[in-house]
């Protein structure tokens, strides 16, 4: 996973958002399934294999992001498609290089992918994600760019068959995010962000695709 300039982990951060998003989520009366609660590694063919197993009715993957440039830190939503532009093929090349999954399999998900995927829920869940996490995090880093919906081949998504979406809250390359990410209130907002998201995409609300500002 990624590392911050300082050394904060990205599994650190993801974790912990993770746990604050699933007891929030339950004090809703929503079921959560995480496919980790402590600091191991678990593959992403696992945490697909999780969703189906719990009959989920949707599969987040939350992630921060790093960047080889010196820019404002910022939020993108992906959902699956099985080409994207050239940085949303980088970033899943890097996500998908511990999938657990062979080529040919890679390759049959490709041919299947009608039967595997919901592209259509995706895209709204994605939309419903970046809208209520940009609406609640300009409210505490006004200066975050919102980079908008995207899709991109991520193997995570192909294999889920309930709308699913991989979530780059934020970069935690930037130092001055890092510093962010290492107070408790900066991380309950990435949790609350979510949790709008998700009861805005479970209650039916509207909400269009975005791209990049």
């Amino acid at each position: 996973g990624a590392l911050g300039p300082v050394g904060l982990s990205e599994k650190t951060v993801t974790l912990d958002v993770a746990l604050r998003l699933e007891r929030r989520l339950k004090s809703r009366g929503y079921n959560v399934v995480l496919t980790r609660r402590q600091d191991v590694s678990v593959s992403l063919q696992k945490r697909v294999e999780d969703a189906r197993d719990y009959e989920a009715d949707l599969f987040v993957s939350i992630h921060v992001n790093s960047v080889p440039v010196d820019t404002l830190a910022f939020i993108e939503t992906y959902y699956y498609s099985p080409r994207g532009d050239a940085r949303a093929e980088a970033l899943a090349l890097r996500e998908n290089s511990n999938s657990g999954y062979s080529v040919a399999q890679w390759r049959n998900s490709l041919e299947t992918l009608g039967r595997a995927v919901r592209d259509e829920d995706s895209r709204r869940l994605a939309a419903h994600i970046q809208k209520a996490m940009m609406s609640t995090m300009r409210k505490v880093n006004p200066r975050i760019r919102d980079w908008g919906t995207r899709s991109g081949p991520f193997m995570v998504l192909v294999y889920t068959k309930v709308p699913a979406v991989l979530a780059e809250i934020t970069a935690i390359s930037m130092p001055e995010e890092e510093q962010n990410l290492l107070e408790d209130a900066y991380r309950e907002q990435l949790a609350i962000g979510l949790e709008s998201g998700i009861i805005s995409y479970l209650s039916g609300e509207g909400s269009s695709v975005t791209t990049a500002d």
